[in-house]
């Protein structure tokens, strides 16, 4: 199961509607505000999300590998593929590496993707012998809408 869910703007949306909600029952007098900062914020959600769908529709490559799989619910709501290093919280043992390396050469995969929160020797062990970079991008970054507009390009940069 996937916990990064936000990595979605629509499921991102979909929160902040939970959000808005149980913030109106605990705090009904400023319901108004609650309702108003949930719309105004939906809104940048969906321009997010019409922004991103632009920028990567065009992809003929459409796999990606990252260290941490934190980008399943991204790759899906714009049709990437993630092919992860790590699996189920383990790093990658030499089989696995060697199988991920093959398979990065034949489907011409070039950038590795790491969040910062982790250790990126695999990752940079993968590059090299792909001929190769790792990129950090971080799921957790403090500003949710320029994180997720970088990433796009980022992504979108290194997938052409």
């Amino acid at each position: 199961m996937d916990p990064h869910v936000w990595t979605s703007p629509v499921l991102a949306g979909k929160m902040i509607g939970s959000i808005r909600d149980k913030l109106i029952e605990l705090d009904p007098a400023h319901a108004a505000d609650y309702a108003r900062n949930h719309d105004v914020f939906l809104a940048e959600l969906e321009v997010l999300d019409n922004e991103i769908h632009t920028l990567l529709e065009p992809l003929s490559n459409r796999k990606f590998m990252v260290f941490h799989p934190a980008w399943g619910y991204f790759a899906d709501r714009y049709h990437l593929t993630q092919v992860p290093i790590e699996y189920q919280g383990k790093e990658a043992g030499a089989r696995r590496i060697a199988e991920l390396i093959e398979h990065a050469k034949h489907e011409q995969i070039r950038v590795i993707f790491v969040q910062p929160q982790f250790d990126k020797r695999s990752a940079r062990q993968v590059a090299e012998a792909i001929d190769g970079s790792v990129i950090a991008v971080d799921p957790l970054a403090a500003n949710y809408v320029d994180n997720l507009r970088r990433v796009g390009k980022e992504f979108a940069q290194v997938l052409k």
